[in-house]
């Protein structure tokens, strides 16, 4: 894919600067969406040399991180379906964000009103072992390294 930055084509300076603003906005989503797409290809890419065994080059080497066991964390879509009024309200305050996202911390304020005693079955429903993937990380070797 190749992208053009709109404020390197001829008579960018001509237009007003709120659609050069609306433009630098959409060409910055279409930069994301390939580092997004590129950032997948390299993992992928990364995933095969570590099968192959080849693991480094002249000047990068392959580090592999293993993820130890399964994250636990609050399950969004739960929320939503158990308790869609509490679920707006974290819409509400994370309106800022678009994306409403749960953390440990969003259920004690979403479920503080409620005693602990009943709030221990409400959120370990919700809380959910998501499995976490191998991580592959290119590094620059450093001189004299092997």
């Amino acid at each position: 894919m190749n992208l053009f930055s709109p404020d390197g084509v001829s008579g960018y300076e001509e237009i007003r600067p709120i659609d050069q603003a609306v433009m630098l906005k959409e060409y910055l989503t279409q930069i994301e969406a390939e580092e997004t797409r590129v950032k997948a290809l390299i993992d992928g890419c990364c995933s095969m040399a570590r099968e192959a065994g080849e693991t480094d080059t002249d000047g990068w080497k392959l580090v592999v991180k293993y993820a130890s066991g399964t994250a636990s964390k609050p399950d969004i879509s739960m929320l939503r379906a158990e308790y869609p009024e509490r679920y707006q309200a974290l819409v509400d305050a994370q309106i800022k964000a678009y994306k409403p996202t749960l953390a440990k911390s969003d259920l004690d304020w979403l479920f503080g009103d409620v005693p602990e005693v009943d709030r221990e079955p409400i959120v370990s429903a919700i809380m959910v072992e998501h499995p976490v993937r191998t991580q592959y990380i290119l590094q620059a070797k450093r001189e004299g390294s092997e």
